[in-house]
């Protein structure tokens, strides 16, 4: 059983779950829907609120303005900021573990992509937390332009490398780049890793916008390969199924297989839960950002029933991962 679809009907199905949630405030008004979401279904629910320090971005001062502006608007006082480095990211979860309840909701909108994995491969393998659910808030309108400007190449994101560096050394690799809102140049690692197979995995169904920044991407990563890269498209909030489709095709596989997630959240998700069922032969890359775009995402997706568009994923229940 792999549960996913909006957070009110994950909730509906785990009502005798005391659930506490953990809320990333940046500077997207989005990062704290879910919070005033849940929060008017269920008024005494514990919420702890983190923030994450933008200094270092190039364009640092203007996501900080950005950030404060939100949090005076809904009066938030985050307990914990959080600096942009490993250590600190395993720190800050492990002081929030110990003082969470058993179950938590943990909204991934906003939160970066390493602290994300981090925090979710610390859950999972935790004996005191038995009950994890993801939240995503879709946005309605993306910008056509990157939601990344600049970033550094990519490299393994730490907790998710193969520990064995002789099993690198001596097997072809297999690249799986999940395409989407940060079409980042990552041609120097596919000419300086050798790679048996190269496959673009393509969210579908895309705004216009993101359709012609996705293809446009793709086109410019193919023009440097010598054999033509595989194409795979996968929705971009469905963690499960595309957990899935790289699970089986990874679990086969002979060879290393990288994955590096510069598309929806969800996927790198995806990806990450792959390397947990896979870890002797694959790892989750990533192009840490250094300058982020702060308007990619204007609007919140509003669904049929004129709710937000928040999604839930039940990824541990009573103690065990739902994989």
């Amino acid at each position: 059983m792999k549960p996913w679809g909006h957070i009110d009907f994950i909730l509906d199905r785990t009502s005798e779950i005391e659930w506490s949630t953990i809320n990333t405030v940046s500077f997207e008004p989005r990062s704290i829907e879910t919070h005033s979401h849940i929060k008017a279904i269920k008024e005494s629910i514990n919420s702890t609120f983190i923030e994450f320090n933008y200094k270092n971005f190039i364009n640092g001062s203007d996501l900080e303005k950005r950030k404060i502006k939100i949090k005076e608007e809904f009066s938030i006082s985050p307990k914990k900021e959080i600096q942009n480095s490993i250590s600190d990211y395993n720190k800050k979860i492990s002081e929030i573990l110990e003082a969470s309840e058993k179950s938590i909701i943990f909204d991934i909108t906003s939160a970066p992509i390493e602290f994300t994995l981090t925090f979710i491969k610390r859950v999972i393998s935790s004996d005191e937390i038995e009950n994890l659910l993801l939240s995503y808030t879709c946005t309605s309108l993306y910008q056509e332009k990157a939601s990344v400007h600049e970033c550094d190449p990519p490299t393994a994101v730490p907790g998710f490398s193969i520990l064995d560096e002789t099993k690198r050394s001596n097997l072809k690799i297999d690249n799986y780049i999940g395409f989407g809102f940060t079409p980042a140049n990552i041609s120097s690692h596919l000419q300086e890793y050798t790679s048996s197979m190269t496959e673009i995995i393509i969210p579908f169904p895309s705004t216009p916008q993101s359709y012609r920044r996705n293809w446009k991407a793709a086109e410019l990563l193919t023009r440097g390969l010598s054999e033509r890269p595989y194409f795979h498209r996968s929705h971009p909030y469905d963690i499960f199924g595309l957990y899935e489709y790289l699970n089986k095709k990874v679990s086969k596989s002979k060879n290393i297989n990288i994955m590096i997630p510069i598309g929806p959240k969800p996927h790198a998700v995806a990806m990450a839960l792959t390397h947990l069922s896979n870890p002797e032969k694959s790892e989750v890359w990533y192009p840490k950002p250094t300058k982020i775009n702060p308007s990619t995402s204007k609007k919140i997706m509003i669904n049929s029933n004129k709710k937000s568009e928040i999604l839930g994923y039940a990824i541990k229940l009573n103690g065990k991962p739902t994989l």
